[in-house]
């Protein structure tokens, strides 16, 4: 009986003592029966580290870096060593639920995506759920503002990540810059209807301690394709026309209310009215 296409789990680690055992646990256990694991520790000042070097699993692959990457050129290197046909994302606090990679793994090859996401549900200082879009239209708008994919739920092609890198001038917002160009490219995306993954939240994760830089870079990326998407040469009226855009009232409402919420660009609202 053939094995199913391998795929590769990156988790990229700093400081996780409190977390790891748990969250490593979770993808080691995965009902997906061809998986590694690759974790690179970025420089972890606790215990981290000697907690990975006790597990005897040969799915897992522990490294560490001889210098702090950040973590876009961590996962970079990640990318770099995997060998699996498809990759998933996992982060060092999060649990992933028992079937998540069979579910997704299932999807894509049964579609045509390249890279798919899910719900997630998150716990510890937040309790809720949090859905993202399935629908492209949605997606589509959400990526002039935010990133339409839950970073630590993506499955996607190995040939997709390792044709286009993370880009480390993105710091904490790399996996948003990474979606905004995929889609420009032609790749597709999509989520999930369902929570595959249990989103941990505490004090020391980088939305809370890195927002400033994070919400930076997210502001360069989304002034990135708003004038692209504006601009006479490209235009949004072309890219709408070759991509499976299909707006009705309601979402060009819900762009507005994106646009007015995180913008309050009045140019740029005038724009979007004068498409329709």
């Amino acid at each position: 009986m053939n094995q199913p296409d391998l795929v590769s789990v990156i988790v990229p680690i700093y400081n996780a003592a409190l977390y790891i055992d748990d969250s490593i646990k979770s993808v080691l256990n995965q009902s997906y029966p061809n998986i590694e694991v690759i974790a690179i520790d970025d420089c972890s000042t606790d215990s981290t580290y000697e907690i990975l070097e006790r597990y005897s699993d040969k799915r897992l692959r522990l490294y560490k870096n001889t210098s702090k990457l950040g973590v876009s050129e961590t996962l970079n290197r990640g990318v770099s060593l995997a060998r699996g046909f498809y990759i998933a994302r996992h982060d060092a606090d999060d649990i992933s639920l028992y079937n998540r990679i069979d579910i997704q793994v299932k999807f894509l090859k049964a579609s045509n995506y390249d890279l798919v996401g899910c719900n997630l549900r998150r716990f510890g200082t937040k309790s809720d759920i949090v859905r993202f879009p399935t629908n492209y239209t949605r997606i589509f708008i959400r990526l002039f503002y935010g990133s339409p994919l839950a970073h630590p739920t993506v499955v996607g092609k190995a040939s997709v990540f390792k044709q286009h890198n993370y880009d480390a001038r993105m710091e904490y917002a790399e996996d948003y810059d990474l979606w905004e160009r995929l889609d420009r490219y032609g790749f597709k995306i999509t989520n999930i209807n369902e929570v595959l993954v249990n989103y941990r939240v505490h004090d020391n994760q980088v939305s809370n301690l890195k927002s400033v830089i994070q919400n930076r870079s997210k502001e360069s990326i989304s002034s990135r394709r708003l004038n692209l998407f504006f601009n006479r040469s490209y235009g949004l009226r072309k890219a709408i026309e070759h991509k499976d855009v299909k707006f009705r009232w309601i979402d060009i409402v819900y762009w507005l209310i994106l646009e007015i919420k995180n913008h309050k660009r009045l140019k740029v609202i005038i724009k979007i009215l004068g498409l329709f």
